[in-house]
């Protein structure tokens, strides 16, 4: 069954994790992270800026290509953090189905102790972007919904 399925929030809101729960053999999965670690990152998170830049471009062409195999049948699945307004559009058009992920302002940052210092500043930056009762809850949201 053709479905796409955009898993949106903030950075360590478990988003990668979802998806490793829920995609099948076979799926796309289009995750920054994993492209970065395919082309060469040692690391699971905070990439250099080369692989970071190639990663994006490649990222930016895989979503196109995976939107047309959506249309085709594939099930595709994409991890994104705060998708353009554009980007948005373009999910909507091809009937995305999102999947917020989200989890208390503390909780992020307990998860990210793990990561490179700036995710912190990150995680602040999207959470500022949100309002206000999103990033308070304490549980992860797993409805789906439009976005």
């Amino acid at each position: 069954m053709s479905v796409l399925t955009v898993v949106v929030g903030p950075p360590c809101s478990g988003k990668t994790t979802y998806v490793q729960a829920h995609a099948q053999d076979g799926d796309i999965v289009i995750d920054l992270d994993l492209i970065a670690q395919a082309l060469g990152s040692p690391v699971t998170h905070g990439h250099a800026d080369a692989i970071t830049r190639t990663a994006q471009a490649a990222r930016r062409a895989a979503i196109t290509t995976a939107i047309r195999q959506h249309h085709r049948g594939a099930r595709v699945w994409i991890v994104e953090c705060d998708p353009s307004r554009q980007r948005r559009a373009e999910y909507h058009r091809a009937g995305a189905r999102f999947v917020p992920m989200q989890a208390s302002r503390a909780e992020l940052h307990r998860r990210a102790a793990d990561r490179p210092p700036h995710w912190h500043t990150l995680i602040d930056q999207q959470l500022a972007r949100q309002s206000p009762q999103t990033h308070d809850r304490d549980a992860r949201t797993t409805r789906t919904g439009r976005w």
